[in-house]
């Protein structure tokens, strides 16, 4: 509760979150439309989990490498 609080005091909160928000939106309608299209062109229930562990496990190594590798005065930089 204390994040909504901050969200009218103080408008970077507010900023953020709205930005959090809508990009949790976009990219989880777009996993689930291309989950359905995964399942429509194989037919198969397990094309859709390989997809997700796949899809999983590349974007845990490719955040863990960037974690170690991009130095803390230059993520602001970085960050699109």
């Amino acid at each position: 509760m204390e994040i909504l609080k901050q969200r009218s005091k103080n408008k970077n909160w507010k900023l953020i979150t709205s930005a959090h928000f809508f990009q949790g939106l976009r990219e989880g309608t777009f996993l689930f439309v291309i989950s359905v299209f995964v399942y429509v062109s194989t037919g198969s229930e397990m094309a859709i989990g390989t997809f997700g562990l796949i899809n999983s496990g590349i974007a845990f190594v490719v955040y863990y490498v960037a974690s170690r590798t991009i130095k803390k005065d230059s993520r602001k930089n970085l960050s699109f």
